[in-house]
């Protein structure tokens, strides 16, 4: 066939899709016909999204495939991909009722050894990354249960060797949600209680292992990670710890070594993080200035009194600005806060 005449035959077939996309039972029909095709998927997907309008009528179809079983793999990767750059159209709805589902197979489904897995792993938390970060709202009603995943697929997965393969898109993505969520309420808490993805996540065994990673001085980048994760479950868990749970007080103990620890590299990042802990719990509305002055500041001057870093200079600098944080919040405190300071930067 000549050249123009492929051309021809090009134009008229994307004319034809572009005068058709009011009708979403075509685009939905000739999807569906391909999930085991992923390059003539790809190929109906563009000539369809060329058109602006139809975007919105794409996206609830891609929502939708995603809850059919035994879509090609690659198609469902496209399919996350889309649907991070197409975060916009995407409604509270779609996403509790086709999202969800296939969220939870995908954290709850392990095959280490599948690498379309892995990667289809990998894009579902980044899309998680993205919506928490740009679309928060649409997960507000859901938060207990896409938590709940979550915490499941991190207490049972983390490992000192996958944490290298999405440690890092972890780590950004329970940052984020601290950021866009408040605590986690006693309600939430206790709905994650019963699903036992919180039994998990706040294990003695779960909580030891990464205990043991911080003190991990032959692999300090496993150790940073574990005192980033450490500072975001803090924070979300931040009221068992408040409260003066026995849960809450495992997961100080967690911290509680880094302080100390013979490498100075995760003592600086220990102090850096509970400064940022510290910060996280003073900012909240709720605290009565009653608690924050008595059990909290009790809690926050731990890691102080017990360490000794002047051997390091980086370290003595986290401390200091960690101490300079609690002097923001206490100003007035002398004899707990200004002359334990002022010993420790000039000595007795």
């Amino acid at each position: 066939m000549p050249t123009s005449s492929i051309v021809a035959t090009r134009k008229t077939r994307a004319t034809s899709v572009l005068s058709h996309v009011t009708d979403g039972s075509n685009m939905f029909d000739e999807l569906h016909s391909n999930l085991q095709s992923p390059t003539q998927f790809i190929s109906i997907y563009n000539q369809y999204y060329q058109s602006v309008t139809a975007r919105s009528i794409i996206v609830t179809i891609l929502c939708n495939i995603l809850t059919i079983e035994n879509v090609d793999r690659k198609i469902q990767l496209f399919i996350i991909d889309c649907l991070i750059s197409n975060r916009d159209n995407l409604s509270e709805i779609q996403f509790k009722q086709d999202l969800l589902p296939f969220i939870k197979q995908i954290f709850t489904t392990k095959d280490d050894d599948d690498d379309d897995n892995k990667d289809l792993l990998l894009s579902t938390i980044r899309l998680f990354v993205v919506l928490v970060e740009h679309r928060s709202t649409i997960l507000s009603l859901t938060l207990a249960e896409w938590l709940s995943y979550l915490l499941n697929f991190l207490a049972t997965n983390l490992s000192s060797t996958t944490y290298l393969v999405y440690g890092e898109l972890i780590d950004d993505l329970i940052s984020k949600i601290v950021k866009q969520f408040p605590p986690l309420s006693k309600d939430v808490i206790e709905i994650l209680g019963r699903s036992s993805s919180l039994s998990f996540i706040i294990s003695t065994n779960f909580l030891h292992q990464l205990k043991s990673w911080i003190q991990n001085s032959d692999d300090t980048r496993l150790a940073f990670f574990t005192i980033h994760l450490w500072e975001s479950l803090a924070c979300l868990l931040c009221r068992l710890i408040i409260r003066g749970h026995v849960k809450g007080n495992e997961i100080l103990a967690v911290i509680e070594d880094a302080f100390i620890v013979q490498n100075y590299s995760i003592r600086s990042a220990a102090f850096t993080s509970w400064s940022s802990f510290m910060s996280y719990i003073h900012r909240l509305d709720d605290i009565d200035s009653q608690l924050l002055n008595s059990r909290l500041l009790k809690l926050f001057l731990t890691p102080f009194l017990s360490d000794s870093t002047s051997k390091s200079k980086s370290a003595s600098i986290a401390k200091c600005r960690a101490w300079i944080t609690l002097i923001s919040m206490y100003p007035k405190n002398i004899n707990d806060v200004i002359l334990p300071f002022l010993s420790f930067a000039f000595g007795n």
